[in-house]
């Protein structure tokens, strides 16, 4: 704002940093972030049983300061929108950052799901949705989605091809997410469905999904994924895992049956333990989930001709069912062939990897 007196004008402009943030205290300070600002969370905050549209103002960056943001808001459709979650859109120079989002019921008589808007989706031909964001282009650092007891839900679209992007965390990512998680959510959904992130072209790091994943839909052309379903040559995932195993040894014995593992994924389609596609570069990371699908495979499903695996394994356990069940303990196809997994090492971008095979 300016003050005039004379000939003396004086303007003022308010100048943040994410050192210097703007503190947020109430609710309506968050829905009224502006463009360019900084932003810091001073109190928990609640956002439960309103209507909610996602953030799409490009700030800064917004830390959430080790708080909590309860979200188990009714998220409507809007025209013209097809990106869901606590942010619609993260825009390519936001920094988000120390944002927990927890979607626990506040008793077990509370059935909602965090977003399930049947009547809104089903005549959409495309949706991005994750808890967190429905597209990130920016930075994404040390932010998690919690859950105990609650599950996202989403609708099926009326139209065959339709593209359903469902993911535990963000839809699509081009940007950077590194220390982040995904802990204890249940996704049900009919579409591409990843835990983690459904499409990334950017970079992912020391991230994880536990939880349990539900793919309605049987449409061959859909997949399911634990981790991310597609890959893409320009992206990268480092340091990440889905799921996790407490073994167990008797008298000195490994024993298969005493594997505990705590991420599940039951679907309707081809389904992956890590990655569905990969032609990008996927390092130092592993899956322990445990599988039902039509076909599948442990860690990567399609691994493409550029696609490049270091340094992995999976304790996956697959079964299969229908009459074309089919099941890879680590990769099912090796660009356009199917990979022996008994010379998983010989292949061309796959190295030092490996298997438990639970077949």
């Amino acid at each position: 704002y300016a003050l005039s007196s004379g000939d003396l004008n004086l303007n003022f402009y308010q100048v943040t940093s994410q050192e210097h943030p703007i503190p947020i205290y109430e609710l309506y300070e968050l829905i009224g972030m502006e463009e360019g600002k900084d932003y810091i969370l001073m109190n928990d905050l609640s956002i439960v049983g309103m209507d909610w549209n996602p953030i799409n103002t490009a700030i800064s960056s917004l830390n959430g300061n080790g708080y909590v943001i309860e979200f188990r808001p009714n998220l409507k459709a809007r025209d013209n929108d097809i990106n869901y979650g606590f942010f619609g859109k993260v825009n390519k120079n936001t920094v988000l950052k120390n944002i927990t989002l927890s979607i626990d019921k506040a008793s077990e008589a509370d059935n909602r799901y965090i977003l399930n808007i049947a009547d809104d989706v089903t005549s959409f031909k495309t949706l991005n949705f994750g808890v967190l964001a429905g597209q990130n282009e920016g930075a994404i650092y040390n932010c998690e989605v919690r859950n105990t007891n609650s599950q996202v839900g989403i609708a099926t679209s009326s139209d065959n091809t339709a593209v359903f992007n469902v993911a535990g965390l963000v839809a699509s990512n081009s940007g950077v997410i590194t220390n982040s998680r995904v802990n204890g959510l249940r996704v049900t959904a009919s579409g591409y469905v990843a835990g983690f992130v459904v499409q990334n072209s950017g970079t992912i790091s020391g991230s994880y999904f536990v939880g349990d994943l539900v793919n309605n839909i049987t449409l061959s052309n859909y997949a399911t994924a634990g981790f991310v379903y597609e890959n893409t040559s320009t992206a990268q995932i480092v340091g990440s895992y889905v799921g996790g195993a407490k073994i167990l040894m008797e008298d000195g014995q490994f024993n298969e049956e005493a594997i505990i593992r705590d991420a599940t994924i039951t679907s309707g389609v081809t389904t992956a333990g890590f990655v569905y596609e990969n032609a990008g570069y996927v390092g130092d990371s592993y899956s322990a989930v445990k599988i039902l699908a039509t076909k599948s495979s442990g860690f990567v499903f399609e691994n493409g001709i550029s696609g490049r695996i270091y340094r992995s394994f999976s304790i996956s356990d697959l079964t299969s069912t229908g009459v074309t069940a089919l099941s890879f303990p680590f990769v099912g196809v090796e660009g356009t062939a199917s990979l022996d997994n008994n010379n998983l090492n010989k292949v061309d971008g796959i190295v030092d990897c490996y298997y438990y095979d639970t077949g």
